[in-house]
Protein backbone atom coordinates (compact mmCIF):
# COMPACT_ATOMS: atom_id res chain seq x y z
CA UNK A 1 0.00 0.00 0.00
CA UNK A 2 2.94 2.31 0.98
CA UNK A 3 4.38 1.40 -2.79
CA UNK A 4 1.06 2.30 -4.44
CA UNK A 5 1.01 5.51 -2.49
CA UNK A 6 4.29 7.01 -3.63
CA UNK A 7 3.53 5.69 -6.94
CA UNK A 8 0.61 8.00 -6.86
CA UNK A 9 2.29 11.05 -5.60
CA UNK A 10 5.32 11.07 -7.30
CA UNK A 11 4.24 9.59 -10.91
CA UNK A 12 6.54 8.58 -13.44
CA UNK A 13 6.68 11.14 -16.19
CA UNK A 14 6.70 9.64 -19.99
CA UNK A 15 5.90 9.56 -23.22
CA UNK A 16 4.67 6.28 -25.82
CA UNK A 17 6.37 6.06 -29.16
CA UNK A 18 5.40 3.36 -31.80
CA UNK A 19 8.60 2.81 -34.75
CA UNK A 20 8.13 0.44 -37.40
CA UNK A 21 10.73 0.03 -39.99
CA UNK A 22 9.45 0.54 -43.41
CA UNK A 23 11.77 -1.60 -45.97
CA UNK A 24 10.21 -0.60 -49.32
CA UNK A 25 11.28 3.84 -48.13
CA UNK A 26 14.25 3.50 -46.23
CA UNK A 27 12.51 4.47 -43.38
CA UNK A 28 11.66 4.77 -39.54
CA UNK A 29 8.17 5.54 -38.91
CA UNK A 30 8.02 7.46 -35.98
CA UNK A 31 4.59 8.63 -34.05
CA UNK A 32 5.11 9.88 -30.05
CA UNK A 33 2.07 10.71 -27.93
CA UNK A 34 2.92 13.56 -25.07
CA UNK A 35 1.12 15.77 -23.04
CA UNK A 36 -0.55 18.97 -24.49
CA UNK A 37 1.20 20.59 -21.75
CA UNK A 38 4.73 19.23 -22.87
CA UNK A 39 3.87 19.81 -26.35
CA UNK A 40 3.24 23.46 -25.49
CA UNK A 41 6.12 23.45 -23.10
CA UNK A 42 8.82 22.62 -26.04
CA UNK A 43 7.13 25.48 -28.10
CA UNK A 44 8.51 27.83 -25.54
CA UNK A 45 11.99 26.10 -24.88
CA UNK A 46 12.79 25.97 -28.31
CA UNK A 47 11.88 29.76 -29.44
CA UNK A 48 14.23 30.42 -26.24
CA UNK A 49 16.84 28.46 -27.39
CA UNK A 50 16.40 30.14 -30.76
CA UNK A 51 16.50 33.81 -29.36
CA UNK A 52 19.65 32.61 -27.48
CA UNK A 53 21.31 31.51 -31.03
CA UNK A 54 20.23 33.82 -33.36
CA UNK A 55 20.97 37.26 -31.23
CA UNK A 56 19.38 40.66 -32.27
CA UNK A 57 19.10 41.04 -35.24
CA UNK A 58 21.36 44.18 -36.51
CA UNK A 59 19.61 47.20 -37.90
CA UNK A 60 20.12 47.64 -41.99
CA UNK A 61 22.45 50.67 -42.88
CA UNK A 62 21.52 52.63 -46.34
CA UNK A 63 23.95 51.98 -48.43
CA UNK A 64 25.76 55.55 -49.55
CA UNK A 65 26.17 56.00 -53.06
CA UNK A 66 28.65 54.21 -55.38
CA UNK A 67 29.40 51.81 -51.78
CA UNK A 68 29.04 48.23 -52.50
CA UNK A 69 25.60 46.71 -51.51
CA UNK A 70 26.16 44.78 -48.21
CA UNK A 71 25.14 40.92 -48.83
CA UNK A 72 21.49 39.99 -47.65
CA UNK A 73 21.16 39.25 -44.15
CA UNK A 74 20.30 35.60 -43.37
CA UNK A 75 16.50 34.51 -42.54
CA UNK A 76 16.15 33.83 -38.83
CA UNK A 77 15.81 30.51 -37.43
CA UNK A 78 11.89 31.19 -36.87
CA UNK A 79 11.90 30.86 -40.90
CA UNK A 80 13.85 29.01 -43.37
CA UNK A 81 13.48 29.96 -46.64
CA UNK A 82 10.03 32.00 -45.95
CA UNK A 83 8.42 29.01 -44.45
CA UNK A 84 7.97 28.80 -40.47
CA UNK A 85 10.19 26.60 -38.86
CA UNK A 86 9.19 23.61 -37.32
CA UNK A 87 10.20 23.46 -33.88
CA UNK A 88 8.82 20.15 -33.17
CA UNK A 89 10.79 18.62 -35.75
CA UNK A 90 14.18 20.55 -34.63
CA UNK A 91 13.37 19.27 -31.22
CA UNK A 92 12.44 15.39 -32.32
CA UNK A 93 15.88 15.21 -34.54
CA UNK A 94 18.22 16.90 -31.34
CA UNK A 95 16.51 14.25 -28.93
CA UNK A 96 14.92 11.19 -30.68
CA UNK A 97 17.93 10.17 -33.21
CA UNK A 98 20.11 7.04 -34.50
CA UNK A 99 23.52 7.39 -32.10
CA UNK A 100 26.67 8.23 -34.30
CA UNK A 101 25.18 10.34 -37.10
CA UNK A 102 24.50 14.11 -37.52
CA UNK A 103 20.66 14.50 -38.63
CA UNK A 104 19.53 16.43 -41.88
CA UNK A 105 16.52 18.02 -42.25
CA UNK A 106 14.11 18.15 -45.40
CA UNK A 107 12.56 21.74 -43.78
CA UNK A 108 15.49 23.62 -43.33
CA UNK A 109 19.47 23.59 -45.08
CA UNK A 110 21.89 21.69 -43.31
CA UNK A 111 22.99 23.42 -39.67
CA UNK A 112 26.35 24.77 -38.85
CA UNK A 113 28.09 21.90 -36.31
CA UNK A 114 28.52 25.19 -33.62
CA UNK A 115 24.95 25.61 -33.81
CA UNK A 116 23.55 21.69 -33.22
CA UNK A 117 21.93 21.14 -30.42
CA UNK A 118 24.28 20.58 -27.16
CA UNK A 119 24.05 16.35 -27.73
CA UNK A 120 28.01 14.55 -27.57
CA UNK A 121 26.33 12.53 -30.35
CA UNK A 122 25.64 15.69 -32.97
CA UNK A 123 29.60 16.12 -32.60
CA UNK A 124 30.44 12.65 -34.33
CA UNK A 125 31.03 12.21 -37.73
CA UNK A 126 28.97 9.83 -39.84
CA UNK A 127 25.93 9.63 -41.86
CA UNK A 128 22.90 11.83 -42.50
CA UNK A 129 19.47 11.22 -41.54
CA UNK A 130 16.85 13.08 -42.69
CA UNK A 131 13.98 13.56 -40.87
CA UNK A 132 10.48 14.14 -42.91
CA UNK A 133 7.59 15.71 -40.96
CA UNK A 134 3.97 14.76 -41.29
CA UNK A 135 2.21 16.51 -38.79
CA UNK A 136 -0.38 16.18 -35.63
CA UNK A 137 -3.14 14.57 -34.04
CA UNK A 138 -4.39 16.23 -31.24
CA UNK A 139 -6.47 13.59 -28.81
CA UNK A 140 -7.88 14.31 -24.92
CA UNK A 141 -5.12 16.39 -23.58
CA UNK A 142 -2.05 14.63 -25.96
CA UNK A 143 -0.63 15.42 -28.71
CA UNK A 144 0.69 13.06 -31.25
CA UNK A 145 3.83 13.46 -33.52
CA UNK A 146 4.25 11.90 -37.15
CA UNK A 147 7.08 11.79 -39.21
CA UNK A 148 9.78 9.81 -40.26
CA UNK A 149 13.31 9.09 -40.22
CA UNK A 150 15.20 8.41 -44.17
CA UNK A 151 18.32 6.37 -43.32
CA UNK A 152 21.53 6.28 -45.52
CA UNK A 153 21.78 3.60 -47.99
CA UNK A 154 18.10 2.70 -46.87
CA UNK A 155 19.64 1.01 -43.63
CA UNK A 156 17.54 -0.44 -40.31
CA UNK A 157 18.99 1.81 -38.05
CA UNK A 158 20.57 -0.93 -34.63
CA UNK A 159 20.32 1.84 -31.97
CA UNK A 160 17.97 4.51 -30.80
CA UNK A 161 19.06 7.11 -28.67
CA UNK A 162 15.44 8.81 -26.65
CA UNK A 163 16.26 12.10 -24.95
CA UNK A 164 12.93 13.64 -25.23
CA UNK A 165 11.54 15.91 -22.43
CA UNK A 166 14.63 14.90 -20.01
CA UNK A 167 15.32 18.36 -20.06
CA UNK A 168 12.41 19.19 -18.37
CA UNK A 169 11.50 16.42 -16.18
CA UNK A 170 13.76 14.22 -13.55
CA UNK A 171 11.88 11.45 -13.27
CA UNK A 172 11.22 10.76 -17.45
CA UNK A 173 10.86 7.87 -19.08
CA UNK A 174 10.38 7.50 -22.97
CA UNK A 175 8.83 4.09 -23.79
CA UNK A 176 9.31 3.17 -27.61
CA UNK A 177 7.48 -0.07 -28.93
CA UNK A 178 9.05 -1.42 -32.10
CA UNK A 179 6.46 -2.80 -34.72
CA UNK A 180 7.10 -5.22 -37.21
CA UNK A 181 8.46 -7.53 -34.97
CA UNK A 182 7.74 -11.04 -33.37
CA UNK A 183 6.81 -10.97 -31.13
CA UNK A 184 7.13 -6.70 -31.04
CA UNK A 185 8.91 -5.33 -28.46
CA UNK A 186 8.75 -2.47 -26.02
CA UNK A 187 11.69 -0.06 -25.19
CA UNK A 188 12.23 1.97 -21.92
CA UNK A 189 14.77 5.21 -22.29
CA UNK A 190 15.43 6.84 -19.27
CA UNK A 191 18.42 9.13 -18.08
CA UNK A 192 20.22 6.15 -17.14
CA UNK A 193 19.92 4.59 -20.15
CA UNK A 194 18.82 6.44 -23.00
CA UNK A 195 20.54 3.90 -25.59
CA UNK A 196 18.76 0.85 -26.52
CA UNK A 197 19.25 -1.52 -29.33
CA UNK A 198 15.93 -0.71 -32.13
CA UNK A 199 16.72 -3.78 -34.68
CA UNK A 200 19.63 -5.64 -33.01
CA UNK A 201 18.77 -8.28 -35.66
CA UNK A 202 20.88 -6.31 -37.80
CA UNK A 203 23.94 -7.51 -35.56
CA UNK A 204 22.90 -11.04 -35.41
CA UNK A 205 22.50 -11.75 -39.69
CA UNK A 206 26.07 -10.25 -40.12
CA UNK A 207 28.02 -12.51 -37.57
CA UNK A 208 26.15 -15.21 -39.26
Amino acid sequence: MLLLTLLLFHPVHETIAEVEWNEKTGRVEVSIRLDAIDDQWIQKNMKRSSAKRTGPQPKRIQRIEGESASPPLKPSSDYLDGKKANWRLEYARSRFRMPGVVVDNDVSPPVASDRLPSNPLAQREGMTHRYHWLGIEEERGHVWWFFEIETPDRKRPVWLENRMLFDKEANQANRVIVLGTTPSRTLLHTAKSPRQPLFPEIDDAKSK
